[in-house]
């Protein structure tokens, strides 16, 4: 009876963690897609051929973005090793895609301008370099919610990645349609948001059972 007792709870407490766990995910792969769509609606049009300008956005930001991925897997195998050395927070990564993404919006199209002087393949070669601190900064935030599950509850994690890529396909068809109802920059604004509200989420999450008093059965 003691060992069912000590069942429901735990999983009751793990409730809150799972739904605010799943709360970021979401925001997570929204904010991904928005931001990533809006840059590259932006680039297609900056580089004039679509076919090109949009081949080379989307490579350049899977490439870096998995480039941040990796990074985040080392730096959280690192951690362990190193017993609990320091990692940069969800908090962290989202201030630095908020002051990118706003730099690429207002910089790219003084940059790129038809008018600029430059060539297809240099300007094609400015876009991907604008691009790439801005998606590997995108490419951190989820390994990084990965590695803290992994830590409290690993039967999560499946769970997390199948919540991620639903929000990310649901999240690509809603971008496109805000895009072309507002504008990429609103949209870019509109990921930043969720990156930012995906921080305040995971800085609110404990794990299951943290600050339950302890209690001595002496049954």
């Amino acid at each position: 009876m003691l060992l069912t007792h000590r069942s429901c709870v735990a999983g009751r407490s793990a409730q809150p963690f799972r739904k605010w766990h799943e709360s970021c995910v979401i925001l997570i792969g929204t904010g991904f897609m928005f931001v990533e769509i809006a840059a590259m609606q932006r680039l297609v049009l900056l580089l004039g051929d679509p076919v090109h300008g949009f081949a080379v956005t989307l490579a350049a930001f899977l490439a870096f973005a998995g480039i941040g991925s990796g990074v985040a897997a080392r730096l959280d195998a690192a951690r362990s090793a190193d017993g609990g050395a320091w990692t940069p927070g969800v908090g962290l990564v989202a201030f630095a895609i908020a002051g990118l993404a706003a730099l690429h919006a207002l910089v790219g199209p003084w940059l790129l301008a038809p008018d600029s002087g430059l060539g297809a393949a240099p300007r094609a070669v400015l876009a991907a370099a604008m691009i790439a601190p801005l998606a590997f900064c995108m490419g951190l935030p989820f390994p990084l919610v990965l590695a803290r599950l992994r830590m409290a509850a690993p039967a999560l994690v499946p769970w997390a990645w199948g919540v991620n890529g639903c929000a990310s396909v649901v999240a690509a068809v809603l971008a496109g349609l805000l895009a072309m109802s507002f504008g990429a920059r609103r949209l870019t604004a509109l990921g930043v948001l969720a990156y930012m509200l995906a921080a305040f989420v995971q800085r609110g999450v404990r794990p299951p059972g943290a600050g339950e008093p302890s209690r001595n059965h002496h049954r």
